[in-house]
């Protein structure tokens, strides 16, 4: 009884909650980017390297993961906005783009001057993936 009391309380208090359509312009930036990312991928990338990135369930969960992770990050970002707000969809669209892009940037912390390859044809890395 104590959970649905303090479920209830948190939620009044968080208006990102109330808010679940901002979720979708964000992740569906995200998606664009990761649409976008694929076809750089396959300009720069020898098909073996290709073929092994869409087979790789890594990839397929990093990219569902990225695409969540935008609509999360949109709804944090815009908490009391309404939808219908004037230029608000575009704002929550362009914050899923940057989530993507904030990621990207931390996965390649490691490497400052790495170059845009897929390594092993065989293999799929994080790296790979965020490149």
């Amino acid at each position: 009884m104590n959970m649905i009391i303090l479920a209830e309380s948190v939620g009044a208090n968080a208006p990102w909650i109330t808010n679940k359509a901002n979720f979708v312009p964000g992740a569906f930036g995200g998606l664009v980017l990761e649409l976008l990312y694929l076809q750089i991928y396959k300009q720069r990338a020898n098909q073996k390297s290709v073929k092994a990135l869409l087979s790789s369930p890594l990839y397929w969960l990093c990219v569902s993961g990225m695409c969540m992770a935008s609509g999360i990050v949109a709804l944090f970002m815009h908490p009391d906005s309404s939808p219908g707000t004037t230029g608000l969809t575009t704002q929550l669209f362009m914050t899923g783009i940057a989530a993507r892009t904030i990621v990207r940037e931390l996965v390649s912390i490691g490497k400052p001057k790495a170059k845009l390859t897929l390594g092993d044809p065989e293999k799929v890395s994080l790296q790979d993936i965020f490149s």
